[in-house]
């Protein structure tokens, strides 16, 4: 944990960018409290960003997303998710020394199904977007017709399948199922929370979130 929060004050994709830098800090105890609200709601959690792209781009793109989010008055909450990469891609990951291994951070969006378009709505356009921005997967949850996983946006494949009562550790351990073509754990850290009410309140403005 503490190499994982010294990477994030001090190589941000944010601060290498110059892009959304009223983020600084992560509140597991939040993700935790959306789960629990969550396990009778329908909600979908994906991101923009891919490994073969730039920090910029994966930055870039991942505003582009909750900027179309919005305009669906999609309420959204920034998540951060990491894992630790080889960075030499001839070396299994279960034998790469620490000295070739990076800590790597997604952001993603926890998105909760607007009670004004339906379910089915909702599953469309997750996997609209999942394909726009190039995902292998997406996680959706939704209660009738009960789906619960983590799906495939071109075909609708599930990839892998949730059990009920989700928690931070359960979809941390689910998610890392599905990266397992990486061969490695991937954690959820928690929600990406703003540096100071007014400045972040503009930052929001900015992004396109009205209230």
């Amino acid at each position: 944990m503490k190499k994982f929060k010294e990477y994030l004050k001090s190589d941000r994709d944010e601060v290498q960018t110059g892009l959304d830098v009223c983020f600084s800090s992560v509140c597991e105890s939040t993700l935790s409290g959306l789960l629990d609200k969550s396990q009778k709601n329908d909600f979908a959690i994906l991101t923009a960003y891919r490994k073969t792209n730039s920090k910029e781009q994966n930055v870039s793109l991942n505003r582009e997303l909750r900027g179309v989010l919005n305009t669906k008055k999609m309420g959204v909450y920034p998540l951060v998710g990491q894992w630790e990469e080889c960075q030499d891609d001839s070396i299994p990951y279960d034998k790469c020394p620490p000295e070739k291994k990076r800590v790597v951070v997604e952001r993603s969006y926890f998105v909760p199904r607007n009670p004004n378009i339906s379910p089915d709505e909702f599953k469309d356009l997750i996997f609209e977007l999942g394909k726009k921005y190039k995902q292998d997967g997406v996680i959706l949850k939704l209660e009738a017709p009960p789906l619960f996983g983590v799906y495939d946006p071109t075909d609708g494949k599930e990839l892998v399948k949730f059990e009920k009562g989700i928690t931070v550790g359960k979809l941390s351990n689910m998610y890392s199922k599905f990266v397992k073509k990486m061969n490695v754990p991937f954690v959820f850290e928690g929600v990406e929370t703003p540096n100071g009410i007014v400045y972040a309140l503009k930052k929001f403005h900015d992004m396109g979130f009205r209230w």
